[in-house]
Protein backbone atom coordinates (compact mmCIF):
# COMPACT_ATOMS: atom_id res chain seq x y z
CA UNK A 1 0.00 0.00 0.00
CA UNK A 2 0.95 3.30 -0.80
CA UNK A 3 1.51 6.00 1.66
CA UNK A 4 2.17 10.02 1.51
CA UNK A 5 2.80 10.69 4.85
CA UNK A 6 4.62 7.79 6.59
CA UNK A 7 6.57 4.91 5.40
CA UNK A 8 5.97 1.34 6.21
CA UNK A 9 8.65 -1.01 5.16
CA UNK A 10 9.39 -4.60 6.56
CA UNK A 11 12.90 -4.94 7.65
CA UNK A 12 14.56 -8.29 8.40
CA UNK A 13 13.60 -10.69 11.13
CA UNK A 14 10.29 -10.13 11.66
CA UNK A 15 11.20 -5.85 12.31
CA UNK A 16 8.80 -3.41 10.67
CA UNK A 17 9.62 0.21 10.52
CA UNK A 18 7.16 2.83 10.73
CA UNK A 19 8.09 6.10 10.00
CA UNK A 20 6.64 9.25 9.97
CA UNK A 21 7.31 10.60 6.54
CA UNK A 22 7.03 14.59 6.86
CA UNK A 23 10.76 15.73 7.32
CA UNK A 24 10.05 19.37 5.53
CA UNK A 25 7.17 19.63 7.95
CA UNK A 26 9.40 18.42 10.76
CA UNK A 27 7.12 15.27 10.90
CA UNK A 28 4.14 17.19 12.26
CA UNK A 29 1.19 15.28 12.50
CA UNK A 30 -1.32 16.04 9.60
CA UNK A 31 -4.82 15.42 8.76
CA UNK A 32 -3.51 12.56 6.28
CA UNK A 33 -0.75 11.63 8.69
CA UNK A 34 -3.04 10.70 11.49
CA UNK A 35 -5.19 8.79 8.81
CA UNK A 36 -2.21 6.90 8.00
CA UNK A 37 -0.98 5.56 11.25
CA UNK A 38 -3.84 4.19 11.82
CA UNK A 39 -4.44 2.61 8.24
CA UNK A 40 -0.62 1.38 9.25
CA UNK A 41 -0.79 -0.07 12.60
CA UNK A 42 -4.24 -1.96 11.79
CA UNK A 43 -2.15 -3.66 8.77
CA UNK A 44 0.89 -4.45 11.01
CA UNK A 45 -1.17 -6.00 13.89
CA UNK A 46 -2.60 -8.85 11.44
CA UNK A 47 0.81 -9.19 10.47
CA UNK A 48 1.73 -12.97 12.36
CA UNK A 49 5.33 -12.64 10.66
CA UNK A 50 5.92 -9.14 12.70
CA UNK A 51 7.68 -9.22 16.04
CA UNK A 52 8.39 -5.79 16.93
CA UNK A 53 7.83 -2.26 15.51
CA UNK A 54 9.99 0.46 15.28
CA UNK A 55 8.28 4.00 15.49
CA UNK A 56 10.98 6.44 14.13
CA UNK A 57 11.00 9.52 12.04
CA UNK A 58 12.27 10.52 9.01
CA UNK A 59 14.77 13.46 8.88
CA UNK A 60 16.40 15.63 12.26
CA UNK A 61 13.01 15.70 13.78
CA UNK A 62 11.37 12.80 15.18
CA UNK A 63 7.79 14.81 15.63
CA UNK A 64 7.46 18.78 16.33
CA UNK A 65 3.57 17.56 17.69
CA UNK A 66 0.22 18.65 15.40
CA UNK A 67 0.42 20.59 12.28
CA UNK A 68 -0.66 23.91 13.20
CA UNK A 69 -1.72 24.82 9.75
CA UNK A 70 -4.35 22.18 10.56
CA UNK A 71 -4.64 23.39 13.98
CA UNK A 72 -5.49 27.21 12.19
CA UNK A 73 -7.92 25.23 9.86
CA UNK A 74 -9.87 23.71 13.34
CA UNK A 75 -10.30 27.51 14.71
CA UNK A 76 -11.84 28.67 11.80
CA UNK A 77 -14.47 25.53 11.29
CA UNK A 78 -17.78 24.66 13.23
CA UNK A 79 -17.56 23.35 16.37
CA UNK A 80 -18.89 19.38 15.58
CA UNK A 81 -16.05 19.71 12.66
CA UNK A 82 -13.92 20.20 15.31
CA UNK A 83 -14.40 18.17 17.85
CA UNK A 84 -14.70 15.32 15.05
CA UNK A 85 -11.04 16.11 14.26
CA UNK A 86 -9.90 15.88 17.45
CA UNK A 87 -11.86 13.01 18.46
CA UNK A 88 -9.74 11.62 15.34
CA UNK A 89 -6.35 12.51 16.63
CA UNK A 90 -7.63 10.94 20.41
CA UNK A 91 -8.72 7.88 18.51
CA UNK A 92 -5.26 7.58 16.82
CA UNK A 93 -3.54 7.69 19.89
CA UNK A 94 -5.68 4.50 21.38
CA UNK A 95 -5.17 2.57 18.62
CA UNK A 96 -1.25 2.70 18.45
CA UNK A 97 -1.73 2.09 22.33
CA UNK A 98 -3.54 -0.80 21.61
CA UNK A 99 -1.82 -2.43 19.68
CA UNK A 100 -0.78 -5.64 20.63
CA UNK A 101 3.16 -5.40 18.91
CA UNK A 102 5.62 -4.24 21.09
CA UNK A 103 6.57 -0.71 20.04
CA UNK A 104 10.12 0.79 19.94
CA UNK A 105 10.22 4.16 19.79
CA UNK A 106 13.58 5.53 17.78
CA UNK A 107 13.69 9.00 19.01
CA UNK A 108 16.94 10.28 16.71
CA UNK A 109 15.53 13.83 16.57
CA UNK A 110 13.81 16.26 19.06
CA UNK A 111 9.96 15.48 20.19
CA UNK A 112 7.62 18.26 21.16
CA UNK A 113 3.48 18.13 21.81
CA UNK A 114 2.05 14.64 19.89
CA UNK A 115 5.45 13.39 19.54
CA UNK A 116 5.83 13.41 22.96
CA UNK A 117 2.41 11.26 23.22
CA UNK A 118 3.96 9.16 20.25
CA UNK A 119 6.81 8.48 22.60
CA UNK A 120 4.36 7.96 25.57
CA UNK A 121 2.38 4.99 23.65
CA UNK A 122 5.69 2.90 22.93
CA UNK A 123 6.87 0.07 24.99
CA UNK A 124 10.29 1.34 25.15
CA UNK A 125 12.29 3.85 23.71
CA UNK A 126 16.22 4.83 23.27
CA UNK A 127 16.44 8.44 22.30
CA UNK A 128 19.29 10.33 21.57
CA UNK A 129 21.00 12.33 23.74
CA UNK A 130 21.11 15.57 21.66
CA UNK A 131 17.47 15.48 21.35
CA UNK A 132 15.45 18.06 22.81
CA UNK A 133 12.07 17.33 24.32
CA UNK A 134 9.25 19.46 25.33
CA UNK A 135 5.15 19.36 25.69
CA UNK A 136 5.16 23.81 24.91
CA UNK A 137 0.92 23.79 24.03
CA UNK A 138 0.65 26.08 26.64
CA UNK A 139 3.38 28.91 24.74
CA UNK A 140 0.97 28.75 21.97
CA UNK A 141 -2.33 29.23 24.18
CA UNK A 142 -3.11 25.13 23.80
CA UNK A 143 -3.57 22.34 26.13
CA UNK A 144 -2.21 18.40 24.66
CA UNK A 145 -5.68 17.77 25.61
CA UNK A 146 -5.86 14.43 23.16
CA UNK A 147 -2.43 12.89 24.41
CA UNK A 148 -2.97 13.88 28.44
CA UNK A 149 -4.05 10.00 29.25
CA UNK A 150 -1.03 8.33 27.92
CA UNK A 151 1.73 11.34 28.84
CA UNK A 152 -0.06 10.68 32.38
CA UNK A 153 -0.03 6.92 32.34
CA UNK A 154 3.67 7.09 31.20
CA UNK A 155 5.66 9.63 33.75
CA UNK A 156 3.07 10.43 36.39
CA UNK A 157 0.80 13.31 37.69
CA UNK A 158 3.67 14.68 39.55
CA UNK A 159 5.72 15.09 36.38
CA UNK A 160 3.28 16.24 34.34
CA UNK A 161 2.29 18.75 36.71
CA UNK A 162 5.92 20.38 35.87
CA UNK A 163 6.20 19.95 31.85
CA UNK A 164 2.40 20.58 31.13
CA UNK A 165 2.08 23.63 32.98
CA UNK A 166 5.58 25.18 32.23
CA UNK A 167 5.99 24.68 28.49
CA UNK A 168 9.63 23.79 29.23
CA UNK A 169 12.23 22.30 26.61
CA UNK A 170 14.12 20.18 28.28
CA UNK A 171 17.00 17.89 27.68
CA UNK A 172 17.17 13.69 26.98
CA UNK A 173 18.65 13.35 30.65
CA UNK A 174 15.42 14.55 32.00
CA UNK A 175 13.19 12.72 29.43
CA UNK A 176 15.26 9.95 30.69
CA UNK A 177 14.99 10.70 34.63
CA UNK A 178 11.15 11.22 34.74
CA UNK A 179 10.68 7.76 32.71
CA UNK A 180 9.27 9.28 29.25
CA UNK A 181 12.45 7.48 27.52
CA UNK A 182 14.14 4.37 28.62
CA UNK A 183 17.70 4.89 27.23
CA UNK A 184 19.55 7.67 26.11
CA UNK A 185 22.86 6.67 23.92
CA UNK A 186 25.35 9.31 21.97
CA UNK A 187 24.04 9.68 18.72
CA UNK A 188 26.94 7.29 17.13
CA UNK A 189 25.54 4.98 19.37
CA UNK A 190 21.86 4.59 18.74
CA UNK A 191 21.29 2.37 15.52
CA UNK A 192 23.86 -0.13 17.86
CA UNK A 193 21.51 0.23 20.86
CA UNK A 194 18.47 -0.43 19.22
CA UNK A 195 20.20 -3.81 17.17
CA UNK A 196 21.11 -4.33 20.56
CA UNK A 197 17.72 -4.06 21.45
CA UNK A 198 16.00 -5.84 19.12
CA UNK A 199 18.11 -8.57 19.47
CA UNK A 200 15.95 -9.52 22.66
CA UNK A 201 13.26 -10.14 20.46
CA UNK A 202 14.67 -12.69 18.03
CA UNK A 203 14.47 -15.21 21.20
CA UNK A 204 11.03 -14.72 22.22
CA UNK A 205 8.07 -16.25 21.00
CA UNK A 206 5.96 -14.00 19.21
CA UNK A 207 2.69 -15.32 20.80
CA UNK A 208 4.02 -15.03 24.20
CA UNK A 209 5.06 -11.16 23.75
CA UNK A 210 1.52 -10.30 22.26
CA UNK A 211 -0.22 -12.38 24.80
CA UNK A 212 1.67 -9.99 27.64
CA UNK A 213 1.21 -7.11 26.08
CA UNK A 214 -2.59 -7.78 25.99
CA UNK A 215 -2.31 -8.75 29.95
CA UNK A 216 -0.64 -5.65 30.53
CA UNK A 217 -3.79 -3.69 28.86
CA UNK A 218 -6.10 -5.73 30.39
CA UNK A 219 -4.67 -4.45 33.88
CA UNK A 220 -3.80 -0.62 33.01
CA UNK A 221 -6.26 1.54 33.12
CA UNK A 222 -8.56 1.90 30.04
CA UNK A 223 -9.12 4.63 27.80
CA UNK A 224 -12.82 4.80 27.01
CA UNK A 225 -14.84 6.62 24.35
CA UNK A 226 -16.03 9.04 27.25
CA UNK A 227 -12.44 9.91 28.03
CA UNK A 228 -11.76 9.94 24.44
CA UNK A 229 -15.02 12.67 24.15
CA UNK A 230 -14.07 14.77 26.95
CA UNK A 231 -10.24 15.16 25.87
CA UNK A 232 -11.30 16.32 21.96
CA UNK A 233 -13.98 18.38 23.49
CA UNK A 234 -11.14 20.17 25.53
CA UNK A 235 -8.49 20.34 22.53
CA UNK A 236 -11.92 21.60 20.04
CA UNK A 237 -12.64 24.24 22.59
CA UNK A 238 -8.74 25.28 22.91
CA UNK A 239 -8.50 25.52 19.39
CA UNK A 240 -11.31 28.35 19.04
CA UNK A 241 -9.85 30.30 21.64
CA UNK A 242 -8.05 33.96 21.56
CA UNK A 243 -5.25 32.79 22.79
CA UNK A 244 -5.00 29.63 20.80
CA UNK A 245 -5.41 31.73 17.86
CA UNK A 246 -3.06 34.38 19.02
CA UNK A 247 -0.59 31.69 19.83
CA UNK A 248 -0.70 29.83 16.06
CA UNK A 249 -0.22 33.17 14.17
CA UNK A 250 2.45 34.05 16.05
CA UNK A 251 4.26 31.13 15.38
CA UNK A 252 3.10 30.76 11.81
CA UNK A 253 4.16 34.18 11.24
CA UNK A 254 7.48 33.55 13.49
CA UNK A 255 6.71 36.60 15.77
CA UNK A 256 6.95 36.83 19.24
CA UNK A 257 3.75 36.74 21.24
CA UNK A 258 3.42 38.50 24.45
CA UNK A 259 1.32 36.38 26.87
Amino acid sequence: MNFEDIKLLKLSEGVVSLALNRPGKRNALSENMIKELVTAINIIDKDKDCRLIKLEGEGEVFCAGGDLEWMKEQANSTREKRINEARKLAKMFRILNSVFKPILGVIRGDAYGGGIGLISICDYSISSSAAKFGLTESRLGLIPATISPYVISRIGESNCRDIFLSGEIFNAEKANKIGLVNEVVKPSDLEKSVDSYISFFKKTSRQAVSSSKALIQTLRPKVSDKLIDETAKRLADTWESNDAQKGIKGFLDKSKVTW
